[in-house]
């Protein structure tokens, strides 16, 4: 977990070391406000990094990354029975 802060904490300063990265962010600030989520980077900050929790993570992904709704696309020369019974 530590790990992966420290990875997204040096992507921010890497993205920030950026002047295009810089007035992209300034730019959204000023057309959509600071209250308006499109105001923010969607990365986030500094602070927002080093505040989430491993649990809050686990959290999210299991609300949102359910296989309901997915979809297994097959091409090739392959018999149908086999791959369902694979699938099963």
């Amino acid at each position: 977990t530590e790990r992966v802060r420290a990875e997204g904490l040096d992507g921010l300063v890497a993205r920030l070391d950026e002047p295009g990265n810089v007035a992209d962010d300034r730019v959204s600030l000023e057309v959509f406000g600071d209250a308006h989520p499109y105001g923010h980077p969607a990365f986030g900050d500094e602070a927002g990094i080093r505040a989430v929790s491993r649990q809050a993570l686990a959290d999210f992904h299991a609300l949102h990354y359910r296989p309901g709704g997915a979809y297994l696309v097959a091409a090739g020369d392959f018999d149908v029975a086999r791959l369902r019974a694979l699938l099963e």
